[in-house]
């Protein structure tokens, strides 16, 4: 037989399976055509990149997709990778279901997988009866449920542990929200560890919300592991509290029955000031990565009440701020508090880069940074401009536009919960008459999500269809 013979049996052959398939009540979308498997094949791609990359552009593109009537069994399957909870996903295929796609074993074994992660055994077992009575269960996909039974409580605390570490992950994909949904699943299923207890202990804001997640765990006869408190040792370290990171190494360890190695309580209490600075630095760039800026902005005030504060913390809440008459504020009350400028708190080169680029976005001119702050303020303060600023202020018109709707974006990252910044940036471009359409509909398309998060509950809530 030659190529092209082939070719066309190959081709029969797939719309003869196709055929039955249909005839079997399976949605044609399930198995395409030889003509689309290419058309199919790209789509699942561009939708596995982003998941990785923008969950929320991977639903808007998967939207426009079924719109189109392009989506498979392999999209869907896609995108409940980007579903965390069992109750999301189980609305998902309910969803599907109405769209006219009956779920396929591959989806159940996905949902299946989500409820022993949480440690619904019986949820788990639920699934698995629905399943053999809706769809095929055979071949690979009954080898990995399969596998699944097999699995050990030893070693599904260590994916337990994975998807923990990287809902708190600073990324596209982390989210406070779902992650404390999953620890509580876990909790209530009591399948937690001690070593669950100590992941999420790192996205807590300071020692005083530890101290009381410690006493939650022994409430509940936890038994703390060292990871615990030597997490807990070290906030109290970084926010000035030696004293009390001192007193819980010599009274509460031993009360507790909880040791740490010699090696890790002398390098935690020989710190030198320069690496306490760098880590209280990172701390604050941690939980403004997460979404927890008002945390962030806690700690910052633990540390200036206990006067470990410097210009480097300042620095690392610049960006936190919806505009610059709040920013102007926020330096002068640090100075105000300390009741000094000698201590390390006063503006840096950086500090001063940072206002510089927020004045320029709200529509500052480039003769206004030059005169106010270059040859003003940190002439008098003996600072000297980098060359970053100075290139800030060549930045050209068109281009504007387009870190402004960057600045937008970046604000509802660091504030998922909180419009507020970005309308106060919205309102200070008005101000200067340089807010455009685009703009204010991106804002009004944040109000509106945000509101529709407040009416449903996000525990089972999907993403949104545009309209």
């Amino acid at each position: 037989m030659n190529t092209l013979s082939v070719r066309m049996a190959f081709t029969h052959r797939i719309m003869h399976l196709w055929r039955c398939r249909r005839a079997m009540g399976v949605s044609s979308s399930a198995f395409l055509p030889l003509s689309t498997l290419k058309d199919a094949k790209k789509g699942r791609v561009r939708l596995e990149y982003l998941t990785r990359k923008s969950p929320e552009h991977a639903w808007k593109e998967f939207h426009k997709m079924r719109n189109r009537n392009a989506i498979n069994a392999f999209h869907i399957s896609t995108m409940i990778n980007c579903l965390t909870s069992s109750a999301q996903t189980r609305a998902f295929l309910e969803k599907i279901r109405d769209w006219g796609f009956p779920p396929t074993a591959e989806h159940y074994s996905q949902l299946v997988y989500k409820l022993y992660i949480e440690g619904s055994k019986m949820g788990a077992k639920g699934v698995l009866d629905e399943m053999h009575l809706r769809c095929s269960f055979e071949g690979r996909t009954k080898e990995i449920v399969e596998s699944y039974r097999r699995r050990t409580d030893e070693e599904w605390g260590k994916l337990r542990s994975g998807t923990l570490k990287n809902l708190i992950k600073p990324g596209p994909l982390c989210s406070m929200e779902n992650a404390w949904f999953m620890f509580n699943r876990m909790e209530e299923n009591n399948v937690l560890l001690s070593y669950h207890y100590s992941i999420m202990m790192k996205a807590l804001e300071t020692s005083s919300v530890m101290a009381a997640f410690l006493d939650k765990m022994r409430s509940k006869g936890v038994l703390l592991n060292e990871f615990c408190y030597s997490h807990f040792i070290t906030q109290l370290i970084i926010e000035g509290e030696v004293l009390k990171a001192q007193k819980v190494i010599e009274i509460d360890l031993e009360r507790h029955g909880t040791k740490l190695e010699k090696h890790v309580i002398d390098r935690l209490m020989q710190l030198s000031a320069d690496d306490l600075s760098r880590m209280r630095s990172s701390k604050l760039l941690y939980l403004k990565k997460i979404g927890k800026s008002e945390g962030a902005h806690v700690l910052m005030d633990r540390f200036v009440q206990n006067d470990v504060a410097s210009i480097h913390q300042v620095n690392a809440l610049l960006n936190t701020f919806g505009s610059v008459e709040k920013l102007e504020q926020y330096l002068d009350g640090v100075r105000n508090q300390m009741n000094t400028v000698d201590d390390g708190l006063a503006p840096n080169a950086e500090t001063y880069e940072s206002l510089g680029y927020f004045y320029l976005l709200e529509g500052a001119r480039k003769s206004f940074i030059v005169k106010n702050i270059i040859r003003g303020r940190m002439r008098q303060e003996a600072v000297q401009p980098t060359r970053r600023m100075m290139s800030n202020c060549q930045i050209p018109p068109n281009k504007l536009f387009n870190l402004r709707m960057g600045r937008l974006k970046t604000l509802r990252w660091l504030y998922p919960k909180n419009i507020m910044p970005q309308m106060d940036f919205l309102e200070a471009m008005d101000r200067n008459g340089i807010a455009e359409e685009k703009h204010r509909e991106f804002v009004g398309d944040q109000l509106r999500l945000l509101t529709h998060r407040r009416i449903n509950n996000t525990r089972t809530s999907l993403p949104q269809q545009e309209r």
